[in-house]
């Protein structure tokens, strides 16, 4: 004879409950998100596409962003909460570089935590908020954008564009570029634009003016405007910017209208309207630069092989091709 023991329905259910919640104890503590989001305060608000497409992609809801009052004490305390968890980390710039200096020292777990992989926004060009000392160094995974792709087809468009205007005119034409360096952008890409130009249009087709970060930071459009001003003359037919701030760069080229224009609109601040005063624009693609760097994150959290940067495409732009 067999005997059956009943629970009571209502005993029964809470042991369900119980048993449920205790699994879900044991799956969230095995399945925590191994990738560390850190960005700074500085950062999403240059960037807040890829800041807030970056949290999506991670399922990080209610990610903050850290201040930049305190960024090393905010960040060594997001590494004593997470420390069993985190296997990488992804960092804007500054707090990839807080990261690399707690790591790189070593003396407590928090910093040995810090020392994992980092996959780092932009990481080149922007100097540690505190010295980094001569020790084992972090590996930095940089996320940035294939600015040397994008140029060359910039100077091939812009040599394209000085021939038709030259057989209009009937004259030699000139181009005249003005560029500010950034810790997206340095002066090899202005290489490569300047060198492909006059590898086509001739030694003397290209006129430079650089500008400096700190001209830009009072009357950034009036800036820009005589930084165009002093690079050009009666034959120049073709004028590229390459600054910070492309809606400063864009009213400082409303004023002159006599010349054609393209800009690199790669950086923070809208270009304004798709109208007619840019014929060829590069733009940002920071969704690209969002899902390159997770995608990168999770490679190196699985344990997979992973490339050593990687490189996210500008969309170029040839608005008006047929203006010719």
């Amino acid at each position: 004879m067999s005997i059956e023991t009943r629970r009571p329905r209502g005993a029964q259910a809470f042991f369900m409950l119980i048993l449920t919640l205790a699994l879900a104890s044991c799956a969230g503590t095995r399945n925590a998100d191994p990738i560390l989001l850190t960005l700074d305060e500085a950062f999403t608000a240059l960037f807040p596409v890829c800041a807030a497409s970056t949290a999506e992609r991670l399922g990080a809801g209610d990610f903050k962003a850290v201040p930049l009052s305190n960024l090393e004490r905010s960040i060594g305390k997001t590494l004593e909460d997470r420390r069993e968890t985190v296997l990488v980390h992804l960092a804007s710039p500054l707090a990839a570089f807080v990261l690399e200096d707690l790591g790189s020292r070593r003396n407590t777990e928090t910093e040995d935590f810090a020392a994992r992989p980092i996959v780092a926004f932009f990481p080149a060009g922007i100097e540690a908020p505190i010295p980094v000392p001569q020790a084992e160094a972090v590996r930095i995974y940089p996320v940035v954008y294939d600015y040397e792709k994008a140029y060359r087809g910039l100077a091939r468009e812009a040599a394209a564009t000085m021939k038709k205007l030259e057989k209009q005119a009937g004259r030699k034409v000139e181009c005249a570029i003005v560029f500010q360096e950034n810790f997206m952008r340095d002066s090899k890409v202005l290489e490569i634009l300047t060198g492909a130009i006059e590898a086509v249009m001739g030694p003397a087709s290209v006129r430079l003016s650089r500008m400096d970060s700190s001209e830009t930071l009072v009357d950034t459009a009036g800036s820009i405007a005589e930084a165009i001003a002093s690079v050009t003359t009666a034959e120049t037919g073709l004028v590229i910017l390459a600054v910070d701030n492309p809606s400063a760069a864009r009213t400082a080229a409303a004023g002159d209208p006599g010349r054609q224009y393209f800009v690199d609109a790669s950086s923070w601040g809208e270009p304004g309207g798709r109208d007619r005063l840019f014929r060829y624009r590069i733009e940002a693609n920071e969704k690209g630069l969002a899902a390159a760097a997770v995608r990168l994150a999770r490679r190196i959290a699985g344990g997979r092989d992973a490339e050593a940067s990687a490189l996210v495409s500008l969309p170029e732009r040839p608005w008006l091709r047929k203006i010719f």
